[in-house]
Protein backbone atom coordinates (compact mmCIF):
# COMPACT_ATOMS: atom_id res chain seq x y z
CA UNK A 1 0.00 0.00 0.00
CA UNK A 2 1.33 3.59 -0.64
CA UNK A 3 2.28 5.24 2.13
CA UNK A 4 0.53 8.54 1.36
CA UNK A 5 1.17 9.83 4.92
CA UNK A 6 4.66 10.64 4.56
CA UNK A 7 3.99 12.77 1.53
CA UNK A 8 1.48 14.92 3.64
CA UNK A 9 -1.67 13.82 1.31
CA UNK A 10 -4.79 13.66 2.99
CA UNK A 11 -5.97 10.64 0.71
CA UNK A 12 -4.04 8.06 -1.96
CA UNK A 13 -2.91 10.00 -4.76
CA UNK A 14 -6.02 8.74 -7.03
CA UNK A 15 -8.90 9.28 -5.24
CA UNK A 16 -11.91 10.70 -6.44
CA UNK A 17 -9.75 10.38 -9.91
CA UNK A 18 -10.48 8.74 -13.56
CA UNK A 19 -7.76 6.49 -12.45
CA UNK A 20 -9.53 5.14 -9.60
CA UNK A 21 -11.33 2.36 -11.13
CA UNK A 22 -11.52 -1.62 -11.30
CA UNK A 23 -8.21 -2.12 -13.22
CA UNK A 24 -6.16 -0.21 -10.36
CA UNK A 25 -8.21 -1.28 -7.34
CA UNK A 26 -7.45 -4.98 -8.60
CA UNK A 27 -3.91 -4.82 -9.69
CA UNK A 28 -2.09 -1.97 -7.12
CA UNK A 29 -4.82 -1.75 -3.77
CA UNK A 30 -5.95 -4.88 -3.43
CA UNK A 31 -4.39 -7.74 -5.71
CA UNK A 32 -6.88 -10.04 -6.61
CA UNK A 33 -9.56 -8.05 -4.09
CA UNK A 34 -8.37 -10.51 -0.92
CA UNK A 35 -8.83 -7.64 1.25
CA UNK A 36 -12.41 -7.17 -0.17
CA UNK A 37 -13.37 -10.84 0.52
CA UNK A 38 -11.73 -10.93 3.97
CA UNK A 39 -13.75 -8.12 4.95
CA UNK A 40 -17.24 -9.58 3.00
CA UNK A 41 -15.81 -12.81 4.98
CA UNK A 42 -16.10 -10.93 8.26
CA UNK A 43 -19.79 -9.06 7.71
CA UNK A 44 -21.21 -12.51 6.81
CA UNK A 45 -19.37 -14.00 9.82
CA UNK A 46 -21.19 -11.03 11.85
CA UNK A 47 -24.50 -11.76 9.61
CA UNK A 48 -24.57 -15.37 10.68
CA UNK A 49 -23.95 -15.06 14.06
CA UNK A 50 -26.81 -12.09 14.63
CA UNK A 51 -29.47 -14.50 12.81
CA UNK A 52 -28.20 -17.76 14.43
CA UNK A 53 -28.16 -15.82 18.53
CA UNK A 54 -31.17 -17.18 20.60
CA UNK A 55 -30.51 -13.99 22.60
CA UNK A 56 -30.03 -10.99 20.47
CA UNK A 57 -26.22 -9.52 20.65
CA UNK A 58 -27.43 -6.27 21.64
CA UNK A 59 -25.09 -4.27 24.33
CA UNK A 60 -28.01 -1.73 26.16
CA UNK A 61 -25.01 -1.03 27.98
CA UNK A 62 -22.77 -0.01 25.63
CA UNK A 63 -26.03 1.95 23.70
CA UNK A 64 -26.48 3.71 27.14
CA UNK A 65 -22.30 4.65 27.12
CA UNK A 66 -22.54 6.30 23.40
CA UNK A 67 -25.72 8.16 24.70
CA UNK A 68 -23.81 9.45 27.89
CA UNK A 69 -20.65 10.17 25.67
CA UNK A 70 -22.92 12.21 22.36
CA UNK A 71 -24.08 13.97 25.58
CA UNK A 72 -21.18 15.36 27.23
CA UNK A 73 -19.89 16.13 24.02
CA UNK A 74 -23.15 18.15 22.92
CA UNK A 75 -22.54 20.09 26.14
CA UNK A 76 -19.18 20.94 25.68
CA UNK A 77 -19.39 22.24 22.90
CA UNK A 78 -22.32 24.12 23.15
CA UNK A 79 -23.37 24.29 26.79
CA UNK A 80 -21.98 27.52 27.37
CA UNK A 81 -23.72 29.22 24.72
CA UNK A 82 -26.78 27.23 25.79
CA UNK A 83 -26.44 28.24 28.94
CA UNK A 84 -26.36 32.05 28.32
CA UNK A 85 -29.85 31.85 26.69
CA UNK A 86 -31.21 29.92 29.90
CA UNK A 87 -31.03 25.99 28.57
CA UNK A 88 -29.57 23.79 30.84
CA UNK A 89 -29.02 19.69 30.55
CA UNK A 90 -30.79 18.73 33.65
CA UNK A 91 -33.53 16.80 32.58
CA UNK A 92 -31.48 15.06 30.04
CA UNK A 93 -29.05 14.39 32.10
CA UNK A 94 -31.89 12.57 34.55
CA UNK A 95 -32.88 10.69 31.31
CA UNK A 96 -29.29 9.30 30.40
CA UNK A 97 -29.13 7.95 33.71
CA UNK A 98 -32.46 6.38 34.00
CA UNK A 99 -31.64 5.13 30.67
CA UNK A 100 -28.80 3.96 32.07
CA UNK A 101 -29.77 2.48 35.29
CA UNK A 102 -32.67 0.27 32.99
CA UNK A 103 -29.78 -0.99 30.41
CA UNK A 104 -27.48 -2.33 33.32
CA UNK A 105 -31.20 -4.02 35.42
CA UNK A 106 -31.94 -5.19 31.88
CA UNK A 107 -28.54 -7.13 31.11
CA UNK A 108 -28.41 -8.31 35.00
CA UNK A 109 -31.60 -10.27 33.77
CA UNK A 110 -30.57 -11.69 31.08
CA UNK A 111 -27.67 -13.04 33.03
CA UNK A 112 -30.51 -15.31 34.66
CA UNK A 113 -33.09 -15.87 31.86
CA UNK A 114 -34.03 -19.48 31.15
CA UNK A 115 -33.12 -20.05 27.38
CA UNK A 116 -35.73 -22.77 27.48
CA UNK A 117 -38.54 -20.88 28.11
CA UNK A 118 -39.13 -19.55 24.39
CA UNK A 119 -41.56 -16.53 25.69
CA UNK A 120 -39.17 -15.56 28.02
CA UNK A 121 -36.48 -15.48 24.73
CA UNK A 122 -38.97 -13.79 22.84
CA UNK A 123 -39.72 -11.24 25.21
CA UNK A 124 -36.11 -10.01 26.04
CA UNK A 125 -35.64 -10.08 22.12
CA UNK A 126 -38.39 -7.65 21.46
CA UNK A 127 -37.58 -5.01 24.10
CA UNK A 128 -34.20 -5.23 22.27
CA UNK A 129 -36.13 -4.32 18.99
CA UNK A 130 -38.48 -1.85 20.59
CA UNK A 131 -35.39 -0.10 22.26
CA UNK A 132 -34.14 0.91 18.56
CA UNK A 133 -37.27 1.21 17.62
CA UNK A 134 -38.21 4.13 20.49
CA UNK A 135 -35.37 6.37 18.81
CA UNK A 136 -37.87 6.76 15.47
CA UNK A 137 -39.68 10.34 15.08
CA UNK A 138 -42.24 9.26 12.63
CA UNK A 139 -42.28 13.12 11.57
CA UNK A 140 -38.66 12.55 10.87
CA UNK A 141 -35.84 15.48 11.54
CA UNK A 142 -36.51 18.82 10.83
CA UNK A 143 -35.78 20.12 7.02
CA UNK A 144 -34.67 16.21 6.64
CA UNK A 145 -37.96 14.40 6.68
CA UNK A 146 -36.19 11.41 5.34
CA UNK A 147 -34.04 10.73 8.24
CA UNK A 148 -36.13 9.97 11.07
CA UNK A 149 -33.19 8.68 13.73
CA UNK A 150 -32.89 10.99 16.90
CA UNK A 151 -29.85 10.22 17.90
CA UNK A 152 -27.54 9.10 14.77
CA UNK A 153 -28.13 10.75 11.85
CA UNK A 154 -25.64 12.13 8.83
CA UNK A 155 -24.16 15.54 9.18
CA UNK A 156 -26.78 18.21 7.32
CA UNK A 157 -23.04 20.12 6.23
CA UNK A 158 -20.52 17.58 5.97
CA UNK A 159 -21.49 14.62 3.45
CA UNK A 160 -18.09 12.68 5.31
CA UNK A 161 -18.92 12.94 9.20
CA UNK A 162 -22.47 12.03 11.16
CA UNK A 163 -24.21 13.99 13.99
CA UNK A 164 -25.13 12.40 17.46
CA UNK A 165 -28.15 14.11 18.33
CA UNK A 166 -29.07 15.75 14.97
CA UNK A 167 -32.17 17.71 15.45
CA UNK A 168 -30.29 19.37 18.27
CA UNK A 169 -27.40 19.91 16.72
CA UNK A 170 -29.09 21.44 13.31
CA UNK A 171 -30.97 23.81 15.74
CA UNK A 172 -27.88 25.29 16.98
CA UNK A 173 -25.71 25.54 13.62
CA UNK A 174 -24.97 29.22 12.50
CA UNK A 175 -27.56 29.86 15.38
CA UNK A 176 -25.19 33.25 15.95
CA UNK A 177 -25.45 34.41 12.60
CA UNK A 178 -29.31 34.42 12.26
CA UNK A 179 -31.02 37.78 13.12
CA UNK A 180 -34.12 35.78 14.87
CA UNK A 181 -32.48 34.80 17.89
CA UNK A 182 -35.90 33.89 19.20
CA UNK A 183 -37.20 31.56 17.38
CA UNK A 184 -33.82 29.83 17.01
CA UNK A 185 -33.21 29.31 20.46
CA UNK A 186 -36.95 28.53 20.81
CA UNK A 187 -36.14 25.71 18.26
CA UNK A 188 -33.13 24.34 20.37
CA UNK A 189 -35.54 24.10 22.98
CA UNK A 190 -37.83 22.04 21.85
CA UNK A 191 -35.76 19.80 19.74
CA UNK A 192 -34.08 19.44 23.35
CA UNK A 193 -36.79 18.38 25.09
CA UNK A 194 -37.89 15.74 21.74
CA UNK A 195 -34.96 14.13 22.66
CA UNK A 196 -35.27 14.25 26.49
CA UNK A 197 -38.61 12.74 26.42
CA UNK A 198 -37.59 10.00 23.67
CA UNK A 199 -34.69 8.83 25.87
CA UNK A 200 -36.83 8.79 28.54
CA UNK A 201 -39.39 6.57 26.80
CA UNK A 202 -36.44 4.50 25.21
CA UNK A 203 -35.65 3.60 28.74
CA UNK A 204 -39.51 2.75 29.68
CA UNK A 205 -39.27 -0.22 26.77
CA UNK A 206 -36.43 -2.58 28.87
CA UNK A 207 -38.47 -2.09 32.00
CA UNK A 208 -39.04 -5.67 33.71
CA UNK A 209 -42.66 -6.29 31.99
CA UNK A 210 -43.10 -9.29 33.89
CA UNK A 211 -43.25 -6.88 37.24
CA UNK A 212 -45.75 -4.53 36.13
Amino acid sequence: MFLYQRLGLSSYPVYHSVYENFYYVKNFLDWNFWRHQAMARVYLELSRDLADSLILPFGCVDYAAKLQQAAQGLESNFGEKMAQNGIDFDYMESALDNFTGAAQHFEMRLTDINVNDPYAVRRVNDQMMQLERAFIDPVGLPGRKWLRHLIFAPSSVDSYAGDEFPAVVDALYLIDDDPDQETRWNNVRKQLAILTFTIQSAASTLNDVTQL
